[in-house]
């Protein structure tokens, strides 16, 4: 049985390490807000972690107690948890265009066109290694994704799921927005000093077998890529 990650992983520092951290703030950050989306699209919200003594708690992506407004009328979103800490807020049926509003704030606005977008290709997966260092004090593990070809314009991020029994979706990465340079390494986990995760998030393990969908700019998947093998590397 593979381990899922709490959302804190200071517990597993040592206690040198530990002493010398700032407490992490995580709160709901919106990817994709102002967006005009297809019908199948949505407001893609990621979990976001500060640190600092202005830093303030609101809590993962997740927020069950958001809602869309237009003009004096409240809905409530259909909320799909794409993976750990990166969900999709949709617009209920017959709603157009709103705003997401969270703790009495705008969290960005959505409009729907009844124009169809394709979805973006399977990704092409040269390799998903997992580097882990042995160094007591600051230990660091990540996992990268080596595509083949660069991520296509409009791909906001790559979740990673678990190709077991369970088909568990272990963990996202971002991708730069369309317009920068060529992406074709992606960070998909990353556990280090001080560091925080969303909850249930899931580390690669080596020799497991994963698949990678990128996620466009609406929270909609792609197909999955083909399966492929962690590869794990030590550092010091």
């Amino acid at each position: 049985m593979r381990l899922v990650l709490a959302s804190l992983a200071l517990a597993s520092l040592s206690p040198l390490a530990d002493a010398k951290c700032m407490q992490p703030m995580q709160h709901p950050k919106v990817l994709n807000a102002g967006v005009t989306a297809p019908p199948d699209g949505g407001l893609l919200v990621m979990t976001s972690t500060e640190y600092g003594s202005n830093a303030v708690d609101e809590g993962e992506a997740l927020q069950p107690t958001w809602v869309f407004k237009s003009g004096k009328k409240e809905s409530k979103p259909e909320t799909v948890v794409l993976a750990p800490g990166l969900v999709v807020y949709k617009l209920p049926a017959k709603v157009t265009s709103a705003d997401l509003v969270g703790d009495k704030k705008s969290r960005g606005k959505i409009t729907t066109s009844t124009k169809a977008i394709d979805l973006l290709p399977a990704p092409d997966v040269t390799s998903l290694e997992t580097t882990s260092s042995d160094n007591m004090i600051r230990p660091e593990t990540s996992s990268l994704v080596v595509l083949a070809t660069a991520a296509p314009v409009g791909a906001r991020a790559l979740i990673v799921t678990d190709e077991g029994a369970a088909k568990t979706v272990l963990t996202f990465g971002l991708i730069s927005p369309a317009g920068k340079a060529p992406v074709t390494d992606v960070v998909v986990y990353q556990q280090g000093h001080c560091s925080a995760l969303p909850d249930g998030t899931g580390a690669p393990y080596a020799d497991e077998s994963v698949t990678v969908r990128y996620v466009d700019n609406f929270g909609r998947l792609s197909p999955p890529s083909k399966p492929i093998k962690v590869v794990a590397k030590k550092v010091k």
